[in-house]
């Protein structure tokens, strides 16, 4: 497999339909084994994760069209915000598997953000302002939620729960969230705004 298509293969862990999904699944099982607080944390530090990307997007596409600087990459945000978010839980384990589970986190994070702009899907600016917002909620999550022991709540039902919650919230929303609404929507700000 060469460099591009293994860059090419990591596209869809940086997608909205698919990393929202994951980020009901891990929420639910946070608040299934009774962490309430990181649970509400996560999903609202998510949810402000996608809408920063969704209006970055409308914004500076209403700006500047389809040139040079298009628009923050979605796919590096969301990345870095659920892969760099479970990476850090999945460490603070401290156990093989735990060291394991974040390093392989943390990779896929590193490699949606370069796919973005090696395959060509947005510039450099725009994954590292994408993959800056994915990390300054990753941090914001991890404040909310305030301190918190993974490892001792964290039971053999969770990760099932978690799993099965994700693949609910995947159908739910859909194989397919298309960023048509969020181009219209910049187009006619474009239009009607003088912008």
């Amino acid at each position: 497999m060469t460099a591009s298509r293994l860059l090419v293969f990591f596209t869809p862990f940086g997608a909205s339909n698919l990393v929202l999904s994951a980020c009901v699944g891990l929420a639910a099982g946070l608040w299934l084994v009774g962490l309430r607080r990181p649970a509400a944390a996560f999903i609202f530090s998510a949810g402000l994760c996608a809408a920063l990307i969704s209006v970055g997007k409308i914004v500076f596409t209403a700006i500047h069209g389809f040139g040079e600087l298009y628009s923050p990459s979605g796919h590096a945000a969301l990345a870095c915000f659920f892969f760099c978010s479970f990476g850090r839980m999945a460490q603070t384990t401290r156990s093989p598997a735990g060291y394991l589970f974040a390093a392989a986190s943390w990779s896929v994070a590193l490699l949606v953000f370069f796919n973005r702009f090696l395959v060509g899907g947005h510039t450099f600016p725009d994954a590292v302002v994408g993959a800056s917002v994915g990390l300054a909620c990753s941090v914001l999550f991890f404040r909310l939620a305030g301190p918190f022991d993974v490892k001792a709540r964290l039971q053999a039902v969770a990760p099932t729960l978690a799993f099965t919650a994700s693949v609910a919230s995947y159908l739910a929303f859909g194989a397919n969230i298309s960023e048509r609404a969020l181009m219209e929507a910049a187009f006619w700000l474009r239009a009607n705004l003088g912008l």
